[in-house]
C-alpha cells in the first residue's frame, strides 16, 4: 500500500513563517497554521529550519523531502500562492536527508508512547509523523 499524504506543510506551519502568535503573516491558512502552535511541534520546527539551513533551502524543501522520503510514501502534496513559494518548495527535488537528519526529524516529531494523536482543528497537538 502507498500514502500520498495531503497537506504535507501542515498548512504552511513547516515553512517555518507561523512560528508564534505575534507575528503571524496574513494568509488564507493562517488560522489553521497556528493550530499547530505546541511546544512539540515548534521543536520539530526547530530541528527542520537548523537542517534547512546546512543545505541551504528552505524549510518548507526540507519538509517535503522529509515527508516523500517516509516509509510507504509515494509523494508529498503541497500547495504554493506565489511563483517564490513554488519555486521555494522545488528545490526539496534536490533536498537529500542523512539518516541522522531524518532520525532528529523523526525524533522530534513523534507523540510519546502514552499520547496519541490529536484533532489539531480543535486546537490541539497535531502529529506530523506519517
Amino acid at each position: 500500500m502507498a500514502v500520498l499524504p495531503h497537506s504535507s506543510l501542515a498548512s504552511g506551519f513547516l515553512t517555518g513563517k507561523y512560528r508564534d502568535l505575534e507575528n503571524q503573516p496574513d494568509s488564507p491558512r493562517g488560522g489553521r497554521a497556528r493550530s499547530y502552535l505546541t511546544p512539540q511541534n515548534i521543536a520539530t520546527l526547530d530541528v527542520l529550519v537548523e537542517i534547512a539551513e546546512q543545505h541551504g533551502v528552505s524549510p518548507g524543501a526540507v519538509a517535503i523531502a522529509w515527508v516523500a522520503g517516509r516509509p510507504g510514501v509515494i509523494g508529498a502534496l503541497a500547495s504554493a500562492r506565489s511563483t517564490i513559494q513554488l519555486e521555494s518548495l522545488l528545490s526539496a527535488m534536490d533536498v537529500t536527508l542523512s539518516a541522522d537528519e531524518t532520525g532528529r526529524l523523526t525524533a522530534a516529531s513523534d507523540p510519546a508512547p502514552d499520547e496519541s494523536p490529536r484533532d489539531g482543528d480543535r486546537g490541539v497537538e497535531r502529529d506530523f509523523s506519517a
